[in-house]
């Protein structure tokens, strides 16, 4: 009777100090597995020679990786047996996977310190991440040429890090984005199939940086209620005719880029944008700069490179710069446009250079 009881309480002992947990499978010893980690079929692959090369079965147990997870050419269609992972301390990095299909089995993962998916050939979901809430330092989706959309990332709500998610040749959806609502930097580039940034609709801020590029976007609808930017990038769209969908923008903290944006005729959707840190307005279709009229703070203002922009009325209302100011290679601008915006502001309001070149010397001004 006295070594029953003794067993009981042994095992209440076991229980009560988790060192038995619920695994994915019954009743286990999960486990923390210190260091760094390579999962590879590739017997020639050289890289992370420090690392401990293991079968993905041998971190069955890993509740928690405390370094780095790298799964490399591996033959697999899913990443099943790591169901009961839940955080990765370093970086979790998967690429060059010519057989995976999904990542089922990371379906526990909350957390990773960075986290990079990448040229996956034929990877077209990432439904299993949908208990991901921290991405750590940055979340990277790139060269992934099957991958249609980012449905998986719905608990990724306010991401101190950065996302960044380009060259995916038939992403069509930023689907599974929408309830982000801030991050530090935000980079949507070189996706070709990409016509919409619907998915982005309850994003209100971006800390840092925000590219938007080499798109084949039309409008900016889907970041409606985006209302600050760290520093603003939008370049090389080459469609993009309008600036709907930043209605809400009002500041920019440090510069607003928008180039080699060959269509684009209207600004009108900025009217609400009252200060940004630099503007850089170059080669695109703009005859006028309206949407800019309540603008009052600028530090460097660069128009160039706009071959048919014959107005800059909408700046009127500057009463300084903090920067330089360039206004060259505008082919149709009347050279005492770009004097008038400068003795409007006033010489001595505008505390950097002043360069004003190459527009139409024979154009004449009311």
């Amino acid at each position: 009777m006295f070594g029953r009881n003794l067993v009981l309480v042994w095992i209440g002992i076991f229980l009560l100090s988790g060192m038995f947990l619920m695994g994915q499978d019954g009743w286990c010893p999960l486990i923390v597995c210190n260091g760094d980690y390579l999962i590879t079929d590739d017997e020639d692959f050289m890289g992370y020679p420090d690392y401990a090369h293991v079968d993905l079965s041998e971190l069955s147990r890993c509740e928690t990786i405390t370094g780095d997870l790298v799964i490399y050419a591996i033959n697999l269609t899913s990443l099943s047996g790591l169901e009961n992972l839940t955080s990765v301390g370093g970086s979790l990095l998967i690429y060059e996977n010519p057989a995976l299909t999904s990542l089922t089995g990371l379906n526990n993962l909350t957390s990773v310190n960075r986290m990079n998916i990448m040229h996956n050939p034929v990877l077209t979901s990432l439904q299993a991440l949908n208990d991901l809430t921290d991405p750590g330092e940055s979340l990277l989706i790139a060269y992934n040429p099957s991958l249609t959309s980012v449905s998986g990332l719905e608990n990724l709500k306010s991401v101190n890090g950065s996302i960044s998610v380009h060259t995916n040749s038939s992403l069509t959806s930023l689907s599974g984005l929408e309830n982000l609502t801030s991050v530090g930097s935000l980079d949507i580039s070189w996706n070709p199939a990409l016509t919409s940034l619907h998915g982005l609709n309850k994003l209100l801020s971006v800390d840092g940086e925000m590219y938007i590029s080499y798109s084949p976007l039309i409008n900016l609808e889907g970041l409606s209620n985006l209302a600050s930017v760290g520093n603003l990038s939008i370049y090389a769209n080459t469609n993009l005719s309008s600036f709907a969908g930043l209605e809400s923008l009002t500041s920019v903290r440090w510069n607003l880029y928008i180039y080699s944006n060959s269509s684009l005729t209207s600004l009108i959707d900025l009217s609400n944008l009252t200060s940004v840190g630099g503007l850089h307005i170059g080669y695109t279709a703009l005859t006028n700069l309206e949407g800019l009229d309540n603008l009052t703070s600028v530090g460097d203002l660069i128009i160039d490179g706009n071959p048919n922009l014959a107005s800059l009325a909408a700046l009127e209302n500057l009463p300084s710069l903090s920067g330089d100011l360039w206004i060259y290679d505008n082919l149709s601008l009347p050279t005492c446009e770009a004097e008038w915006l400068r003795d409007n502001i006033g010489v001595e309001n505008i505390w950097g250079s002043i360069n004003i070149y190459n527009n139409d010397d024979t154009g004449t001004c009311e």
